[in-house]
């Protein structure tokens, strides 16, 4: 088993666990799979890298996200090459549905996509808002399948690094018995210190479209 779109590192798990065996890489890597994507299924979004920018490649911007003439992405923008609104989902993104670019504003490392003097569309919006470029976190050069993106926030890689941790069945802690003595109790819960790195993270609302 190798890593898969991973938010922590082997070496941040052992250092959690306090345990460095070898032995472990492999229950640490399938922990750490099944961290994030927790993370994901909990926060209702990815951290990951996503790439728009091939010849009918677009995102479909979910309709709640669209308010008036600002867009809100689940991730931050990388790149932005061309943005449709399309009367019906089906619609191929074309000459006639684009908003020209000198219309709209973006900056790198922000989710949020605006249009000077207008708007997207009509208040709550009934059509389909299309964009071409690249978004999210951009991937580690030398290893982009198995490594954190370099970028990734602080707060996802240290609460999957938590979560992975207590999931490989290496944490414990200790626990005062009825006797007074010192009993090793071994801890699999998701931590506290996780959820509440987690919060700002996680989409309050997500109505497809």
């Amino acid at each position: 088993m190798s890593l898969s779109q991973p938010y922590c590192t082997v070496s941040d798990v052992k250092r959690e666990t306090k345990s460095s065996d070898s032995e472990l890489d492999a229950t640490y890597i399938e922990a750490i799979n099944f961290a994030c994507r927790w993370i994901d299924s909990y926060c209702g979004r990815d951290f990951w890298f996503h790439d728009y920018l091939a010849e009918g490649s677009t995102y479909l911007v979910p309709r709640n996200r669209v308010i008036g003439g600002m867009a809100i992405l689940p991730f931050p923008v990388v790149s932005v090459t061309g943005i449709w609104v399309l009367d019906k989902k089906s619609d191929v993104p074309a000459d006639v549905y684009e908003v020209d670019s000198d219309d709209y504003l973006w900056t790198e490392d922000d989710p949020i996509i605006t249009v000077e003097e207008s708007e997207f569309g009509v208040e709550p919006l009934k059509q389909f808002l299309r964009i071409s470029g690249s978004f999210g976190y951009t991937l580690d050069v030398a290893d982009p399948t198995g490594t954190p993106p370099p970028t990734v926030p602080t707060a996802i890689r240290r609460s999957a690094t938590l979560i992975a941790a207590a999931w490989s069945g290496e944490m414990s802690k200790d626990e005062i018995g009825l006797d007074g003595s010192r009993v090793e109790m071994m801890d699999s819960r998701i931590p506290l210190d996780a959820m509440k790195l987690l919060k700002p993270f996680k989409e309050v609302s997500m109505y497809a479209l």
